[in-house]
């Protein structure tokens, strides 16, 4: 191995590394068997909340969205 990686002293991250590798591929190749979340639900407006948030902590009398 030494004439590989010269005397660079690397074998413990291959090691772990390799394992890690490993792990992977067995979780890929696990069937589960979840399903997907329904659907049907509306997605959140996560920048629309936030605008709302900061449009009440100024304190501004205009709505948020009067320029939209």
């Amino acid at each position: 191995m030494d004439k590989i990686t010269g005397n660079i002293d690397i074998g413990k991250e291959l090691v772990v590394g390799g394992s890690y590798c490993v792990a992977g591929l067995l979780l890929l190749l696990l069937k589960t068997g979840e399903k997907l979340a329904p659907t049907d639900q509306e997605h959140p407006h996560v920048w629309q909340d936030i605008r709302c948030a900061i449009w009440e902590k100024t304190g501004s009398s205009a709505t948020p969205y009067s320029n939209w």
